[in-house]
């Protein structure tokens, strides 16, 4: 219920911004939106700490990038459970793609990422040495951020010509349905 709480708090300090910055609001409006929030959201986590998430970018931009990774070595477990010297030796691939635009006449951008591992596993399970092999998709992310003051939506010919504004404020939505399936590999 805490993070219910916080998110109506977000939304209501959210909802007071272009109050405060005489844009043209109406207070009745921004509270009714904020009940209308606070009623129809049952459960939200919102810590999501990303460096230069709100960052300018020219609109129309499109970013893609993918990503190695290994890993190997002990898996720490907890000592009732039947298992021992656990090895791990991991591959995973990330694929991201993202696309800045104009939504609201706001800064807009929307991402999506896609991971990918496989790795085998080694362990001594109740005194017998046993191992497998694992590989799928993990949970994919989907996040739409909006920057809501602070830099403009400029495609890239204006976005060079413009001052950035040293403060940004926005909101985003980040969306992990769990879509994972890790099968093991023949």
């Amino acid at each position: 219920m805490q993070t219910h709480r916080a998110f109506c708090i977000f939304i209501t300090l959210i909802a007071y911004i272009p109050a405060l910055f005489s844009l043209k609001s109406h207070i009745s409006y921004w509270l009714s939106i904020t009940a209308i929030a606070c009623l129809c959201i049952a459960q939200l986590q919102a810590q999501d700490l990303e460096p230069r998430l709100l960052s300018p970018i020219p609109t129309g931009g499109n970013f893609a990038i993918a990503s190695y990774g290994y890993s190997a070595g002990n898996i720490l477990l907890d000592n009732t459970l039947p298992v021992d010297d656990l090895n791990a030796d991991i591959n995973s691939f990330v694929l991201a793609y993202a696309r800045s635009f104009k939504l609201f006449n706001k800064l807009g951008k929307f991402d999506v990422i896609a991971p990918y591992a496989f790795g085998t596993y080694d362990a001594v399970v109740n005194s017998v040495d046993t191992s497998t092999t694992r590989s799928g998709f993990g949970d994919p992310l989907f996040r739409l951020s909006l920057v809501l003051i602070g830099t403009g939506a400029w495609g890239p010919a204006d976005f060079f010509n413009q001052e950035q504004k040293k403060f940004n404020l926005g909101a985003s939505i980040r969306v992990r349905p769990p879509w994972d399936n890790m099968i093991p590999r023949s």
